[in-house]
């Protein structure tokens, strides 16, 4: 009989343990958050302006990003 008890208290304990993390994770307001994150925001600037860069061969203090060899010290 002790055995039949432990095992259902187990499975109660656990069915609460699974039931209350689901319930504390559910409540988390970034899951109904339509917005778009701000560092997607910002990558995409980012990124657009360095593929514009990119594409005008223009890089790091004007020099081109194709075929330029760092300066020699």
């Amino acid at each position: 009989m002790a055995m039949v008890l432990d095992r259902m208290f187990l499975y109660i304990f656990t069915l609460a343990c699974v039931l209350g993390t689901a319930g504390i994770i559910l409540q988390a307001p970034s899951l109904y958050d339509t917005r778009t994150p701000i560092d997607e925001k910002m990558t995409t600037i980012i990124f657009s302006k360095l593929m514009n860069r990119a594409k005008q061969g223009i890089g790091a203090g004007g020099m081109s990003l194709v075929g330029s060899t760092p300066p020699s010290m």
